[in-house]
């Protein structure tokens, strides 16, 4: 059973996950798949036809574009954008503010306005 905030809006053709969280002003658009045990924090903004593995953490103001994924166990910093089309690698980290312009493999940490790879090797957090 997900967990939504009656302040946010969530498309009637969109899916939730077992243990999924979303909170205050958080907006997922028609089609979006959001995975299991998934917290959306306070203003994110999941696209449309967007896909969100098993155990991320969307960070406050995050917005994700339409037709994205976001791969199991990543972590999306305050205030992230992903901008259409992208794909976030599983147990990738994008930094707060962080603008994602291109795909990012998995277990990398991205930062920066467009997003550059600044470490290799990491788990999520």
């Amino acid at each position: 059973m997900a967990i939504v905030h009656p302040l946010a809006r969530v498309s009637a053709r969109s899916q939730f996950g077992e243990g999924s969280v979303a909170s205050v002003n958080v907006v997922v658009a028609v089609n979006a798949r959001v995975g299991r045990h998934v917290i959306l924090n306070r203003g994110a903004t999941i696209g449309h036809d967007t896909v969100v593995g098993d155990y991320v953490t969307v960070g406050p103001g995050v917005n994700v574009a339409g037709l994205c994924s976001i791969g199991d166990s990543c972590y999306l910093g305050i205030g992230a954008t992903i901008v259409d089309r992208i794909t976030v690698g599983a147990g990738s980290v994008v930094d707060a503010g962080a603008v994602v312009t291109k795909d990012v493999p998995p277990n990398v940490e991205v930062r920066g306005v467009p997003a550059r790879i600044v470490k290799e090797g990491v788990e999520g957090r």
